[in-house]
């Protein structure tokens, strides 16, 4: 949860260097993975609802990770290589773009 908001709050004081700003938008991607969302957010009245809705499939993505994790840990080791291989194909997508 805090890590939208802190990202919000370095694109607000963030100069208008490109390199410093590839940086933290892939930075951005890597931890918080729904922020993509917000490039609809082009209507200024939408954006709230945007972000509010891209922090819950943040929440929603990290609990769902975080299942697997738990199943990894307590059923079988599998699930770890699901949670791998899943998190290596997000990450591998949203870096690509």
């Amino acid at each position: 949860m805090n890590i939208p908001l802190l990202s919000r709050v370095v694109w607000h004081f963030l100069d208008y260097s490109f390199d410093m700003q590839l940086m933290v938008f892939k930075l951005q991607l890597l931890l918080w993975p729904a922020s993509i969302m917000m490039l609809a957010a082009a209507n200024p009245q939408m954006e709230t609802g945007i972000f509010l809705f891209s922090m819950a499939a943040n929440v929603v993505f990290y609990a769902f990770l975080g299942t697997l994790v738990w199943l990894g840990l307590r059923k079988h080791g599998a699930f770890f290589a699901i949670a791998g291989i899943g998190w290596g194909v997000i990450w591998w997508k949203l870096l690509s773009l």
